[in-house]
């Protein structure tokens, strides 16, 4: 005979888990009786919970699970405080046969797993299970009690708090209290080459436009929008990205992207 406490046990045929309060081996294994034969168990269960107490009970080991015995359990307090269990049952052979409780981690009262009930926070104390956002996990485990889903854009601020959907709330480079996905696609802020940086937080230039540290392909399709020939302003796509164009590509500071400028980027040139 031995006891563990703290071991978890599935219960068959699928009603869920449960805490071993003591577990028996009869040997040898198997051995049948011509009669069947009553035992009497008797485990002090004060540690349990009230539900948990209601629902003790005797099992029987099938591998991998144990199997409920419909035992005739009782549970009586005496002395006060003190709960003890009177578990009797018929066996026809011997086997291995456990006490066992519904698990309930957090001491709630309500049942991790067990009989078609479901915690929806078992590691954390809430008898009353409210779910505000019937998300199927409890208020007091859920990051974002009042969204469902939680956090759609992924950036750690529930939706109902979320300033800015879509982008991440935790990026703002400026600072000015809107995040830096926000400042771009409301047009607050440029982003001319398409980093999702905003662009007074780049520091282009030396032909690297998308500033990742080398001059590559990608730089290239810049010059290649920036370029407009000698004594002519850049004329990108974006009008408003002539500066940023000026900063990547006029390497000889004459207020134009040209050849001479191409000559100076392929210097600088590297495969990515």
């Amino acid at each position: 005979m031995f006891t563990d406490p703290e071991v978890d046990l599935l219960l068959g045929p699928s009603p869920g888990l449960g805490r071993a309060i003591a577990v028996y081996v009869f040997e040898p294994d198997e051995l049948v009786f011509a009669n069947p034969v009553t035992i009497t168990v008797v485990k002090d269960v004060s540690d349990l919970n009230e539900n948990q107490r209601s629902r003790f009970n005797l099992y029987l080991y099938i591998e991998p699970n144990f199997h409920d015995l419909e035992a005739d359990c009782t549970v009586a307090e005496d002395p006060p405080g003190t709960f003890i269990a009177t578990c009797t049952a018929e066996l026809d052979h011997f086997s291995m046969y456990g006490a066992i409780a519904p698990l309930d981690t957090d001491d709630d009262g309500v049942f991790d797993e067990f009989d078609g009930v479901v915690d929806n926070c078992p590691d954390d104390p809430n008898p009353g299970q409210a779910d505000t956002d019937e998300d199927g996990v409890g208020d007091v485990c859920d990051p974002c009690p009042l969204d469902n889903p939680d956090d759609t854009d992924g950036d750690g601020v529930c939706d109902s708090a979320d300033i800015c959907p879509g982008g991440d709330d935790n990026i703002d480079c400026q600072p000015n209290e809107v995040p830096d996905y926000c400042d771009i696609s409301g047009g607050t802020s440029n982003d001319c080459n398409s980093n999702e940086i905003p662009d007074e937080c780049d520091t282009i230039g030396s032909g690297d436009f998308d500033c990742d540290g080398d001059v590559d392909l990608t730089d290239f399709v810049g010059l290649a929008d920036c370029m407009a020939g000698p004594g002519v302003p850049p004329t990108p796509a974006a009008p408003e990205c002539v500066g940023a164009c000026l900063d990547g590509f006029d390497f000889d500071a004459d207020g134009d992207v040209d050849m001479d400028d191409f000559i100076l980027f392929q210097d600088g040139f590297a495969s990515p």
